[in-house]
Order: structure tokens, then sequence, then C-alpha cells
């Protein structure tokens, strides 16, 4: 949640710095208005969104299966009672800042509710008249025209004295006929939720100053740019209304008088909206969630001795699912603590083996806090307390030296109902090593297959073989993920 309200923070602060850097002194209003609400959602949803980037698979995993079954054994050993730890003391700075947060979206929500509320009995209580695509709302408070949806609110006595200027109704109007209103309630909502983002408020304020310059465009149509600058300025003692409308003298700044003379070129405005691509193209990539997922690993038969279990692409995590022997990979590496942990705590970890283990069934498919909580609680063990535990956690092994290949060998293995060959992965015909030089390939793979995998398969040994690129590939990943936590699921055989 953390990484997500940082990101999330991060890419609406970019998308704004492009705003301003870009696009702020343009006169593109419509399309300015479309990148500020674009640039809210995607600094919401960017992060949210998963890249999965496909690694090669530790294929060092398959050839050294029948090395842990035979040579490496784990020795069962009397299980030692751990001592009980002191109680940690609860922290309650979470659960006060929870507070806060709770509290602060209530009230600003509560505030956004009663604008409308106030707004909807003002509605209700006056005098409504049809005017081209809205409808005037006739009160009696001395306010600043202003605009809510489609409803244009008004002085009643000023109204039927005549005394307001059709400058200031085109400008309520193309508030109306946009509905601008949308917008503001869009990020009053955002901002309710997310009030710590300190960027919220800036996109706010650029938005409804935005809404400003359209509204000023559609009212300076057919009329002298001056004497609308002078009825603004006129305008400005006049009091405010409610936040969540539109009002004429909004935000009555030197800026906004500048931007009523200013023009863009056609050319211009293309060549920055083709620049604004790059900016999102990156808050996009720099922000999303990235996680690696394994390709099939190159042993994937459901009954073999080891094998990768599709909980790879869930959490990321080598998963081995281990028959037999006890199998350890780099257990002296791996970390563990000198007291361990209480007896509470391992009852937890525990149940979770026999969820996850009974029947030899492992097709349920662990969560992501779970497995986090399992991983911690390993962690925490001692060395003893690691002992014969049937869901563990280890480092990857170090990737294997590169091999050659005869073509001996490489004939040996054309028949299909004796060996299954993979390349890189993929599975291939046996009679398609014809056309294959022995020194295109660097390591060989060879594993034998249960009986029950044979019957499935209609063949006998697995050959897995790597190409010199795939190879380096593989032998550079499994360096850079050597200190990945690696789960283990060891089934009873």
């Amino acid at each position: 949640m953390m990484t997500y309200l940082v990101n999330s923070t991060l890419c609406s602060g970019l998308l704004l710095a492009a705003y301003h850097l870009l696009l702020k002194n343009k006169a593109m209003y419509n399309f300015n208005r479309f990148y500020l609400l674009a640039g809210i959602m995607l600094s919401l949803l960017a992060p949210l969104i998963v890249v999965r980037h496909n690694i090669a698979p530790f294929a060092s995993i398959v050839p050294i299966q029948t090395k842990i079954v035979t040579e490496s054994r784990f020795v069962s050993a009397t299980p030692i009672t751990p001592e009980l730890p002191s109680a940690e003391p609860i922290d309650y700075r979470l659960y006060s800042c929870v507070l806060i947060y709770a509290v602060i979206t209530f009230l600003l929500i509560f505030r956004l509710i009663r604008n409308l509320y106030s707004i909807h009995l003002t509605l209700v209580r006056h005098k409504k008249i049809s005017f081209e695509d809205a409808r005037l709302v006739l009160i009696e408070q001395n306010l600043t025209p202003h605009t809510f949806l489609n409803y244009i609110f008004l002085n009643e006595g000023d109204y039927y004295q005549k005394r307001i200027e059709a400058e200031v109704l085109r400008h309520e109007l193309a508030h109306a006929r946009q509905w601008h209103s949308i917008d503001i309630i869009l990020v009053e909502l955002v901002q309710a939720v997310f009030w710590f983002n300190p960027f919220l408020f800036l996109y706010r304020k650029n938005i409804r100053v935005n809404h400003e310059f359209i509204a000023d465009a559609a009212a300076l149509h057919k009329d002298n740019v001056a004497a609308y600058q002078n009825l603004l300025i006129s305008k400005a003692a006049q009091l405010q209304s409610l936040s969540i409308t539109s009002q004429f003298n909004y935000s009555i700044t030197k800026k906004r008088l500048i931007m009523m003379t200013k023009t863009t070129s056609g050319t211009t405005a293309w060549l920055t909206r083709l620049a604004i691509v790059p900016v999102i193209a990156a808050a996009f990539m720099l922000f999303c969630t990235k996680t690696k997922a394994q390709q099939k690993s190159l042993s994937n038969k459901k009954n073999s001795v080891i094998q990768s279990s599709a909980k790879t692409a869930k959490t990321d995590k080598k998963v081995l699912v281990t028959t037999g022997n006890w199998v350890r990979l780099s257990s002296s590496d791996y970390p563990s603590t000198k007291d361990g942990i209480s007896g509470a705590l391992m009852d937890e970890y525990i149940a979770n083996e026999k969820k996850y283990t009974r029947y030899q069934d492992v097709s349920k498919i662990m969560t992501k806090p779970e497995e986090q909580r399992m991983e911690y609680l390993y962690q925490q063990m001692s060395r003893a307390q690691q002992k014969n535990r049937t869901i563990f956690f280890e480092y990857p092994p170090p990737p294997l030296k590169g091999g050659t290949v005869s073509r001996s060998e490489l004939e040996s293995w054309s028949n299909p109902l004796v060996y299954g060959i993979w390349v890189d992965g993929k599975r291939i015909k046996n009679s398609e090593l014809k056309n294959r030089r022995p020194n295109e390939f660097n390591k060989i793979f060879f594993s034998r297959l249960t009986d029950i995998a044979v019957k499935h398969d209609k063949f006998h040994y697995q050959v897995d073989l790597m190409t010199l690129q795939y190879y380096k590939k593989y032998r550079e990943d499994a360096i850079v993920n050597k200190h990945n936590s690696m789960i283990v699921f060891h089934m009873k055989s």
C-alpha cells in the first residue's frame, strides 16, 4: 500500500510538472482540460497496472534433481522446543495514522456532501427559467453569477433590471455547456481520499483556472478584449459563491487577463501534443508495478521428482515441489535466528504447512500475504526449528557450468518413444535434431521421468538443451536472482 501511495504521488507530480513546462502557457484549453484530468486518473491507475517481465527459468533445478535425491539428504532430528521470546509491544503509531486519515477523509467528504446539499436546497427553493442550453436560477442573495452543472445562479433583482451583462451570461453558459462542474466534483472526491498528495491541490487550481480560460474564450468570441477585461476587474469585489461552483470572478489574476490575448498556432499545438506522449509513456513505465515472471521450467512434468509449480507466476519466486528424500540446496546461507520463534508462531506455521501439503496436493494457490508471512516466520526460526519443515525457503542453487554436446548424442535422442526433446524451454520434434549442429548448444539437462509421467507423456527421458545465447541469459538471471527466496513444498513419497 505504501509503495502504491508513493508511486501515485510521484506520478502525479511528474505529469503536473510536464503541464507547467509544456502546456500551461499554450492557448489550447480543451486539450489542457483533458490532460489534467487524465493526469489524475493515470497517477491513480498506473501503480495498479502490473507489467510482467519474462525471465529465463532456473534450469539448473532440473539436471540436479537426481543429485539432490541421491546425494543431498536432510537427516531428521529430534524436535527441539524453542524458548519462548517475550511478547512484542503493540505499535500504536499505525493505528493512530489510520485514525487520523479516516477522520480527515470523513470531514472532506462531509464538506463536499454539505455543499452539494446546499446547492440542492437552493434549486428547490428558487425560481428557475430556461435559457438556451441551461437553466437560470434566480436567488435573493447578492452573490456573483456562478454555475453548477447546467444551472446558472443569478441575483433576481439584477436579472429583472437587466443589470447582468451579456458577456457574463456567455461566460457562465460556457461553463454549463461543457459541464465543468463534473471536473470539479471528480477532483474534490479524489482529493478527499488522497488529501495527503500535495500535487492534487495544484491540479484542482489549474483545472479551475483552465475552466475560466475556456469560458473567457467563449465570452470573447465577438467582443472587445479591453472592455471584457475591465468588466472582469469591476466584478472582482463581489462576493464569492461555493467552492464547487464556477463563478465569473474566480481567480482574477494577471495571468488570466494575459491569456485572453494569447493565441497558439496549429503547428505549435500539435508539436506540444506530440511532446506530451513520451512524458505519459515515461510516467507509466516508471510507476507501474513491475514483476518478474519466470518462463515455464524446462521440466514441467506434473509428477516428476522436482517440478515448477503454477504458483511461480503468482509469487515471483521459484517454487519447487519435491518428493522422496529431504532436499536442501543452500541452507547454510539462508537467514535464521539463534533463539527462534515462539510455540504459538510455530503452530501458525505448521497449520499453513498442513493446509498446503495434505493429500500431496498443492493445487491450492497460496496467497501473497500468506507466503510473505511464512517466509518471515521461517527466517525468524532457529536452525533446529527449520529442520524437517514440509514447506521451507531457500536460495536458488548457483548456475551450472556450460557443457558440450556431441553429434553422436544428438543422433541417439532421435527416438520419440524414449526421449522428449526441449530446446530453450520449448518442445521440439526429435527429428529436428538432424538439422542442428552440436556447437549450437552449451548445456545438456537430462532427467528420467517417473512411471506415472511415462504413462502420461509416452517417453522415458527428458532432454533439455540450451543454445549459447540462452545459456548466457540463464546464467545472468541466475546470478541476479541468487538472493531471491525460493519456496519448496516437500511431499512424502
